[in-house]
């Protein structure tokens, strides 16, 4: 990651990979890594929203989440929501996330950036 991915503002991230949602559990100015590698990593403004947005993709019909995915391009385009795609992404597991952020801080609830991972704000 580079100097522009740094936000003035904390943002509330989840990561998603197939069926599996975790949230993470502090806002950061920059993306985390996350560990395993998600699919998708979307970053929400507040920490409500974060658990929303889980709460809906973890319990609604697969027709609830559809629409509510079809949402986020608008979303991403206006800075509402920011998105990663990782290049690589690693295999749903259904052990806990690991979520490193900036200077160290490391906290478990296993997204190793890639320079070339697709990112959207």
């Amino acid at each position: 990651m580079n100097e522009q991915n740094i936000s003035e503002t904390d943002w509330w991230w989840i990561a998603i990979n197939q069926a599996s949602c975790a949230s993470a559990p502090i806002g950061s100015k920059k993306p985390p890594k996350v560990i395993p590698t998600p699919e998708q990593l979307v970053g929400y403004q507040t920490r409500q929203e974060q658990l929303a947005a889980q709460q809906l993709l973890l319990t609604e019909p697969i027709e609830r989440v559809t629409e509510y995915m079809e949402t986020l391009p608008s979303r991403i385009e206006s800075g509402e929501v920011r998105y990663i795609r990782p290049k690589r992404p690693g295999r749903p597991t259904r052990g806990a996330t690991q979520w490193i952020f900036e200077g160290g801080q490391a906290r478990s609830q296993e997204w190793r950036g890639d320079e070339d991972d697709e990112l959207y704000f």
